[in-house]
């Protein structure tokens, strides 16, 4: 959904709407026999593949993501792109993902139906061709200094040097890009409005798209008494509001002149208050359908837009979703996730030789990896019988 100005107010007045006295019509019902069995929370599928400088590739002449048809094409563009003399530099931060995505590697699981095989990411080839690309771009110095090992408690100061025009691409979830003032679209603008910005998308014939955070795509209320549920799905229809209602702006703002103040657009800007004030819990109850927006450059909605046309065909399966592991769920982006980035800035930085790839996978194995993975495979076989 794209508007070219800002969110209208669909209906004046203050507060909660009165109750109307029957289920809510606004929330698509995940239902069987009649009956509803979870509220959804829509979500975009992916955060995508991080952001480029469409001005900084056309100088090299790629004016279309489409002309970078390989990996290979994706490591020569970075070589040209990169200027050690003039501190510029292709890659700020780190580029696995997006050359994983690319290489056409798997999340972090793969699930094989027809053998019952389960599959860690470390363990698939495309992504350990990925991370042998990455050491070789590392070693032709395509990465600003310093950011391959940055953490994400380091987030800011590698995109930062994106932001301020020191490399030509980062890895970044999409809704930071149109996010108003501080998103990629409006904050570049503000340092130089020669820096063209857009949503980075995998590139060649076996890319592949990796969901995101759609573990959270349902909330779910306790038994309890009629009334009290209708009051429940009264207040998530509330949170279901769409993008450019009163609703919508409440959760979503706050208050007028207290979370939030109004640009020259009639945009509202979230005040140093209103960062903290909208981060409640009753915003996940339920969801607006995802809306690309920006009333200071509405092209980059359209460039979202453009961009998840070409990520949503190529989603691929989570199975995590369909089963569960309690190994995974309390180490696996924990203690076992850090023995995989561990490894893998080691490598791409080569701080260890290639070679050491597969003592890595074997830490990760030793470590919790190995329990993971027959958990994960007792309860697909449960879920067969």
């Amino acid at each position: 959904m794209r508007r070219a100005g800002p969110p209208p107010l669909r209906r004046q007045g203050q507060g909660l709407p009165q109750p109307r006295g029957h289920p809510p019509v606004r929330l698509a019902r995940r239902h069987q026999g009649g009956k509803l069995y979870g509220i959804p929370i829509a979500r975009s599928g992916s955060a995508g593949a991080g952001f480029y400088r469409a001005d900084l590739f056309k100088q090299a002449g790629v004016t279309s993501l489409d002309q970078i048809d390989s990996i290979e094409r994706l490591v020569e563009l970075a070589k040209d792109l990169t200027d050690a003399r003039k501190k510029q530099y292709f890659f700020s931060g780190g580029a696995t993902t997006l050359l994983a995505m690319s290489a056409g590697a798997q999340h972090f699981w793969k699930f094989d139906r027809k053998s019952g095989k389960w599959t860690y990411q470390l363990e698939d080839d495309k992504y350990r061709y990925a991370v042998e690309t990455a050491a070789k771009l590392y070693k032709a110095g395509c990465y600003y200094p310093g950011t391959v090992q940055m953490s994400g408690a380091q987030k800011a100061q590698y995109t930062d040097l994106f932001k301020n025009g020191k490399a030509a691409y980062v890895f970044d979830g999409m809704p930071a890009y149109l996010t108003t003032a501080t998103g990629y679209v409006d904050a570049m603008a503000a340092i130089d409005k020669s820096f063209d910005v857009r949503p980075m998308v995998p590139v060649g014939k076996d890319a592949v798209t990796w969901t995101d955070n759609v573990a959270l795509q349902n909330c779910y209320i306790r038994e309890a008494g009629e009334e009290r549920v209708r009051e429940l799905l009264r207040l998530a229809d509330f949170a279901a509001s769409p993008f450019g209602s009163l609703e919508y702006t409440l959760i979503n703002y706050g208050v007028e002149n207290v979370d939030y103040q109004r640009d020259e657009n009639g945009t509202p800007v979230l005040t140093k208050q209103g960062t903290q004030d909208v981060t409640v819990p009753w915003g996940k109850l339920a969801s607006a359908t995802p809306a690309f927006f920006s009333a200071t450059h509405p092209e980059s909605a359209r460039y979202v837009h453009e961009a998840y046309s070409v990520l949503i065909p190529k989603l691929i399966e989570d199975p995590t979703l369909s089963y569960s592991s309690p190994t995974w769920d309390s180490k696996g982006l924990g203690s076992l996730y850090t023995i995989h980035l561990d490894g893998l800035k080691d490598l791409v930085t080569g701080r260890k030789p290639l070679s050491a790839y597969d003592s890595v996978v074997k830490q990760w194995r030793n470590a919790g990896g190995d329990k993971c993975r027959a958990e994960f495979e007792q309860a697909s076989q449960k879920g067969k019988k």
